[in-house]
């Protein structure tokens, strides 16, 4: 299949509200994750899952989809520094234990900006925030340091069909891609809130399988999006350099 120079990026991540993380008690949304990531294998799609490690496993999507590691009942913000190299290095054992490929972080950018330099040579390379930006799409991806990219939501699905923010006369899945013209990435972001999203999230996967088969969209894992960023960021300075040597 060739695909259009033009072609948007698509890429999902998939995290419990803010309102359940408050909760505490993050699995009572386990049925929710499982319904998600059965429709996301009917589609063939993957997504970088910010849910508890231990979760992850509980839920058991599909080969290719990724863990974005989220700490559970615990405040990042009020971690010591060596408090979150414990958590960190803990999560990421419990993954590999159990062959789970983590390159991804939610996390709120200050953190992510104070722990940088572990997180770059932890692996991670993609931080996930969580929440809609406004749709705009051209600051969906930012550089912390070299290798390490806040990527935003672009549209954000939570409870059912509502989607935030919505425009007057837009379908959620109209709302989402369109127009792919403007959309260098685009960045779906399904909220686990407890309540039944199936039929808001068939729509707009529905809708991305047909763009991909006429060659508008491109599906990627959050990972690969960041690695491609950061080869084309390398890219680019190398260019830089040699014009000025020339």
């Amino acid at each position: 299949m060739t695909v259009s120079s033009t072609a948007s990026n698509f890429v999902i991540s998939v995290v419990p509200s803010l309102e359940q993380r408050a909760l505490g008690s993050l699995w009572t949304l386990e049925a929710q994750a499982m319904q998600v990531a059965k429709l996301l294998d009917t589609y063939k799609f993957v997504a970088s899952w910010g849910i508890p490690t231990k979760d992850f496993l509980s839920v058991t999507p599909s080969a290719g989809n990724e863990l974005a590691l989220l700490a559970d009942g615990q405040d990042q913000q009020e971690m010591a520094r060596a408090k979150f190299v414990e958590w960190l290095g803990s999560e990421r054992s419990l993954a590999a234990s159990h062959e789970v490929q983590v390159a991804s972080i939610v996390a709120e950018p200050n953190v992510a900006q104070r722990h940088a330099d572990l997180l770059v040579k932890k692996g991670i390379s993609v931080v996930m925030t969580c929440g809609d930006n406004g749709g705009r799409a051209e600051v969906s991806a930012h550089s912390i340091r070299w290798g390490l990219w806040k990527l935003q939501p672009t549209s954000v699905i939570r409870n059912g069909a509502t989607w935030f923010p919505l425009r007057a006369g837009h379908s959620s899945a109209r709302h989402v891609f369109g127009p792919l013209a403007d959309q260098a990435t685009i960045h779906l972001q399904i909220e686990l809130t407890g309540r039944d999203t199936c039929r808001a999230v068939n729509n707009v996967l529905l809708k991305a399988a047909n763009l991909i088969a006429m060659n508008k969209l491109v599906h990627k894992s959050l990972s690969s999006l960041a690695d491609e960023l950061t080869l084309g960021r390398k890219a680019r300075s190398t260019e830089s350099i040699l014009r000025r040597a020339a």
